[in-house]
This record gives C-alpha cells, structure tokens and sequence, in this order.
C-alpha cells in the first residue's frame, strides 16, 4: 500500500507555479524534438522540423482543449466558452490531442511538400545549389520560404531520399516517425497525471499494487502508473521493433534486387515485396494505444461527470468509446492505404496535378 502524498506544485515562485504535470510534458516536447532533428540528419523526414513541431505542438493543444470541454465538460463550456483559453482551469483529451496534431501534420505536410517537391526537382538537375538571386526569385513565385542554412542542410537528404513525390506518402512518412516517439510524451503525461494524483483508478483490495490518493481514504489502483507502462514503455518498444523490422526488410530487398538483377524472376520478386509501407507505424500506434487504453480503462475511474454508457448491455467508459473509434480508424486507414488504395491514388494524382499547374503558370 502507499499513501500518495506527492506535491504536484514543482517550484512555487511567488508570482506563477511550475507543476510537474506541465514539466512531464515540457520535458517530452524537448526530447521528441531532439530526436526529431537526430533523425533528419541521418533519414529525411521534412524540411523544417521546427515547423513540423510547431503545427504539432499547436494541433495538440487545441485539439486536446476543445475535445476535453466538447466531449467531456460540455456544460462547462456553454456556460463558459472562453475556458478553453484560460489555462488556469485543467482538462485535456488524448483523443482530442492526437486529432489536433493529425490535423496540424496535414497543413504543415500540405505546405512543406510544395518545398521538397521543388529542392527535389532541383537536386536532380544540379549536384549544388546556390541561394543566388535566381533561386530567391523563384522560390517567392513558388510561396517558398527558405535561408541558406536550411538549403544547404536540407539538400543532400531530399537529393538521395528514394521515396516517391507522393503527397499521401510525405504525410504519412511523417505521422510515422511522430507516432513512434508519441509514447515518450504519454509516458511522461501519464507520470505527471500521478503525481497531480488525478485520473486515478476504481478501487481495489489488493494492498500490494494500492494506492490512498490525496482526498481519498480507500485503496484504487494506479491506472496512471498502469497507462505509464503500457501506452508509453511497451507501445514505444512495440512499435520500434516493427520500424526495424520494417526497415531491415527495405534493405535486404535493396541487396538482393542488386545481387541479382540479371535474374527475371527474382527480380520481380523483389519489386513485388518492395511494398508501400508509409503509414505502417502510425497506424500500429492506432491499433495498438487503442487496445491498451480500451483494457485499462477497466482499472480507471470514468469521469464522474459522465460515468459509465450502457452499450449492448455492457458498461464502459466514455474513454473506452473514443478508444474504439480510435481503433476502426486504424482499420480503414488500414484498409485504405493497403488494400484499396482508389482514394489514396486520387489525392496523390489531383494534389500533383495542381501543384504542377500553378508551377507552369
């Protein structure tokens, strides 16, 4: 059994309070960046990872506001729609969050894959290029902005990235490599939620695994701690063994596409298990954070503003809802992207269709 008695107020400065559940998500903001950068350096992502950061940041706050008072305080919000600004008062949906920056990865991909488009186009014709006057010239027509630190940075990944100029495809890349460092921020949202000793879970007898939260006098379980595990360690793990994996199977392809290029078959072959695996990742973390969530919010208080929804005779929460809706799109973007892909050519196809007119006029 523990007694939580953890002060969730970190630094008391007179004037403001920095608290730990603030600090939890600082602190994973700064590592996902970093690694974000890390990984540019070395595997073209996008050619402004600050940009992409900001539209996700920027996503991730509104989404988790607006959800967390439309979804689950709609009241509080009639009453008051200004509290989705005033960060004063708490509330932030997970749901709402991953929306957000779904939304904000579009517009940012959107507008970045008009740049990589055109520094593809030029690493092609030319090994350097210049940020001469030119260049500027073309790049105001195009509505690019670029400085000459960032070209220069920039191009040298984007003239030996293989991957298609597909609009569906840059996207999806991106969601990829945000979904597999997503975890590291639920593992720290998740700690910080334990240390504010909120989102706490159902009560349980068990002394070992027990927790007297602050205001509380019986034992709940940790579900904090539990979400801690499994949404952020296990999930990351997860779904860095099927980047791996994935990856090790581009290369063997590679190496034996070259090994034996004379050979007809087993060049086809090759060509056919070369398989489209932009948004793999993003979709296993769909899959996979949705099944965790859905079977520990067994162990997790509903809102008690909500409570539970009798569905089919079965009683589950408001988080278990969104975690299976959160799952079926999983599937279809499954189904979309893998199975059927009509929709997936037919942006690809009319998204490049306008970029190449408003370049010819």
């Amino acid at each position: 059994m523990y007694i939580h008695n953890l002060n969730p107020i970190m630094f008391d400065l007179g004037f403001t309070q920095i608290r730990w559940y603030g600090f939890m998500y600082f602190i994973s903001s700064i590592i996902i960046f970093l690694l974000l950068k890390k990984i540019n350096k070395k595997k073209f992502i996008a050619t402004d990872i600050e940009d992409l950061c900001f539209h996700t940041i920027l996503g991730l706050i509104i989404g988790g506001r607006i959800f967390y008072y439309l979804i689950y305080n709609f009241n509080i919000f009639i009453n008051n729609p200004f509290i989705l600004i005033d960060f004063r008062h708490g509330g932030f949906s997970f749901h709402g969050a991953l929306f957000g920056v779904f939304l904000g990865v579009i517009i940012f991909s959107l507008k970045d894959f008009r740049k990589y488009l055109f520094l593809k186009n030029k690493t092609q014709k030319k090994n350097k290029i210049i940020l001469n006057e030119n260049l500027q010239n073309e790049l105001k027509k195009n509505k690019i902005i670029l400085n000459e630190k960032e070209l220069k940075s920039i191009t040298h990944l984007i003239k030996n990235d293989k991957n298609d100029k597909k609009i569906v495809n840059y996207f999806f890349r991106i969601a990829d490599y945000l979904s597999l460092l997503f975890p590291i921020g639920l593992f720290f949202g998740r700690i910080g939620n334990f240390i504010n000793s909120e989102l706490f879970g159902r009560p349980t007898t068990n002394e070992i695994i027990g927790v007297i939260f602050k205001g509380e006098s019986i034992l709940r379980h940790p579900s904090q701690l539990y979400e801690a595990f499994f949404e952020g360690l296990i999930l990351f793990f997860l779904l860095l063994i099927f980047y791996k994996k994935i990856y090790f199977r581009k290369q063997i392809c590679k190496k034996n596409f070259i090994k034996k290029e004379n050979n007809i078959m087993e060049n086809n072959r090759i060509e056919n298990n070369k398989i489209d695996n932009n948004g793999i990742i993003f979709i296993l973390f769909l899959i996979g954070y949705s099944i965790f969530r859905f079977s520990i919010e067994f162990f997790r208080e509903p809102d008690v503003q909500l409570g539970f929804f009798n569905i089919l005779k079965f009683n589950i929460s408001m988080g278990q809802i969104l975690s299976l809706i959160m799952f079926l799109f999983g599937i279809l973007f499954f189904y979309l992207l893998f199975i059927n892909k009509k929709l997936k050519e037919k942006i690809n196809n009319n998204y490049n269709y306008q970029i190449t007119n408003k370049t010819n006029k």
